[in-house]
């Protein structure tokens, strides 16, 4: 039961994740820019446009990493060109897009995990058909009350709670 806990995407989490991802990203940024001659003439694009990557700009990094492959082979180590090439490629390793999709489906250890409106819908479902059917009780007026409407009641109006938080989280489906 703990190790489920602390797989679990809490929002702390999520924002870490998110804060790290941006601060290797300017770390990389900065390491591009210190060979900034050799990236633009493989063909790479401004490099401050990767503090925050989309996936296409990823994949064009892929392309310009490819190219500066090519020129190491070409012209070989000479001038230093197999350390710049180097310092490229391991700041290009710390690129990562930030968006909290990627960071939930990218990051192992857990953050795959449902996020909280996921999380309240999969509960909603569950509960739905978890309800009886048909008339069961009878209220003060005598008139016949279906427990599907007081489960469908109670799944509009759910509210979480988390074994081992102090807070609790309230989602309206």
């Amino acid at each position: 039961m703990e190790l489920c806990e602390s797989r679990l995407a809490t929002s702390r989490k999520l924002r870490l994740e998110w804060d790290k991802r941006l601060e290797n990203n300017t770390a990389a940024v900065d390491r591009i820019q210190e060979n900034r001659n050799l990236w633009h003439s493989a063909g790479g694009f401004d490099p401050d446009l990767l503090a925050t990557p989309s996936e296409i700009q990823l994949e064009e990094v892929k392309r310009v990493l490819a190219t500066l492959d090519a020129m190491l082979e070409k012209n070989g180590p000479r001038g230093g060109l197999d350390s710049f090439v180097a310092e490229i490629k391991a700041a290009a390793a710390l690129l990562k897009v930030v968006t909290w999709e990627a960071i939930r489906t990218d990051t192992p250890g857990g953050f795959g995990l449902p996020l909280p409106h996921e999380l309240c819908f999969a509960t909603r479902c569950f509960a739905h058909t978890m309800v009886p059917r048909g008339p069961l009780h009878s209220d003060a007026t005598g008139n016949a009350a279906s427990l599907e409407l007081a489960g469908d009641a109670h799944s509009r109006n759910l509210t979480l709670h988390a074994r081992g938080h102090v807070g609790r989280a309230s989602f309206k489906v």
